[in-house]
């Protein structure tokens, strides 16, 4: 259920209807609140505002009708400039990024404060009775009138506000802002500071969990097609302690399964049956495209998609690329400063219940330097900036694992890099730094030097 309720929200952030539904429904209730405050209560005593006069129901009639017009054609203005820019950042910056477009919430409030407007002006109008000629008898709505005025004033604030906005969401650099903002806060939440397990039961636990494991095992299939959105941790812990069963799941959060396939394996065999089986599946939560609900590489991804466009032959952008590994470089501090989860989990007892694939600080590094690195390797300021971040990784890092890994990704860039760059002069620097860099994992003096001095690395 709560895998069902994450994948709702994630639904609901990512759609454009549900917003401008919400305020439709808030202007219908303001439309009825304000209707029954004109039939029980004396409002004529507005009509001695002079910024408030009408000229009768026709008068009304008209300033209503006019709102009610020009909201719902500024509407249709404000879809056609965000379906422009959807379409700029599917064609220019990757199709995968439409969603934070989709998301924003500035674009779903601006179309629903328009449309509400135009839905509430139309409502009032209905209440609005007589003529000028008889206007004893005729029904004026003031209070809704002047709440009227209110929204028209506040919907033509709201589209200054969204031609400001348009051209600022479509800005690349205030997109990798925004990845990277939503990359951090994943890497914090599946990343926690106080995440860690019992290090005596680990190798007990790698123990069962080997070949014998996955023969004694049963096999539970995928009942459908598609990418695991979500996967409700607590609710698999929850069934396989109520069923004292031991499961490993055999995929992320991210990836793609086909109906059939073995979705997890749990043990005992004789303990698993079609009932209990269909509880271990439901906690898996399956979509057509990926999210990056519980999947910090969708966002990883999107940053090295925009930076591969940018370095791209046709738009030859390194600024954007540059900008792309600065919003990577608190994540990987992040990472390498900071004990990452265990690949099992355990009930209150202590007993092993779940076994999953974590996702590594290798497969993390092999998505940023890896994918993009036949484009960064052919641009100096590109090449220059993985080599720093590299280094600023090394000259932080306690974990001779991690210090290898980013070495081994700084040979590769300069090996690239020699190979990719046209200008000799560009080809000693890249290795001029590689050798720093080198030299900085090796000797924890001159490491100390570069932080006290104005080098490079500062």
């Amino acid at each position: 259920m709560h895998g069902r309720l994450l994948k709702l929200i994630e639904d609901i952030r990512g759609s454009y209807w549900f917003v401008p539904t919400l305020m439709v429904l808030l202007a219908i209730i303001l439309a009825f609140v304000t209707d029954r405050i004109d039939s029980n209560f004396d409002t004529d005593f507005l009509t001695s505002i002079p910024l408030f006069y009408h000229s009768g129901p026709e008068g009304t009639r008209a300033v209503l009708s006019t709102i009610a017009t020009a909201m719902i054609g500024v509407a249709g203005v404000t879809f056609s400039m965000t379906l422009v820019s959807v379409s700029f950042a599917a064609s220019n910056i990757g199709p995968r990024l439409i969603g934070n477009f989709m998301r924003d919430t500035g674009n779903q409030v601006t179309l629903g404060t328009f449309i509400a407007t135009f839905v509430y002006c139309l409502l009032i109008l209905r209440t609005v009775t007589g003529t000028s000629d008889d206007i004893s008898t005729a029904n004026i709505p003031n209070i809704s009138l002047l709440v009227a005025i209110a929204l028209s004033l506040l919907s033509v604030g709201n589209l200054i506000y969204f031609i400001h906005h348009i051209p600022e969401s479509i800005n690349v650099a205030r997109l990798a802002n925004v990845v990277g903002l939503d990359l951090q806060s994943a890497i914090t939440d599946l990343f926690p500071d106080d995440v860690g397990h019992e290090k005596e039961a680990q190798s007990v636990v790698r123990k069962k969990l080997g070949a014998k494991y996955r023969v004694e095992s049963k096999s539970v299939a995928s009942p459908a097609t598609g990418y695991i959105q979500v996967i409700d941790d607590q609710a698999l812990l929850n069934v396989a302690q109520k069923h004292d069963l031991v499961v490993r799941i055999e995929y992320r959060p991210g990836d793609f399964v086909t109906a059939g396939s073995v979705l997890l394996l749990a043990h005992p065999t004789a303990r698993v049956d079609d009932a209990i089986a269909a509880e271990l599946t439901s906690c898996f939560v399956l979509g057509v495209k990926r999210t990056a609900t519980q999947n910090a590489m969708f966002l990883i991804d999107q940053l090295v998609e925009i930076m591969m466009r940018a370095l791209s032959p046709g738009v030859n952008d390194p600024f954007t690329a540059v900008g792309c590994f600065d919003w990577l470089q608190p994540v990987f501090m992040t990472l390498v400063q900071r004990e990452l989860p265990d690949a099992c989990r355990y009930d209150e007892e202590g007993q092993l219940r779940v076994a999953v694939h974590p996702v590594s600080v290798q497969h993390f590094a092999s998505a940023v330097f890896d994918q993009p690195l036949q484009y960064v390797a052919s641009d100096r300021i590109a090449a220059l900036r993985m080599m720093q971040l590299l280094a600023e990784l090394i000259a932080i890092c306690e974990n001779p694992e991690y210090t290898r890994l980013f070495l081994t990704h700084a040979q590769q860039l300069n090996e690239a890099g020699q190979q990719c760059l046209t200008v000799v002069s560009d080809q000693k620097t890249l290795t001029a730094r590689y050798n720093q860099t080198l030299r900085l994992a090796e000797d924890s003096a001159y490491r100390q030097s570069l932080r006290d001095s104005d080098g490079w690395l500062g």
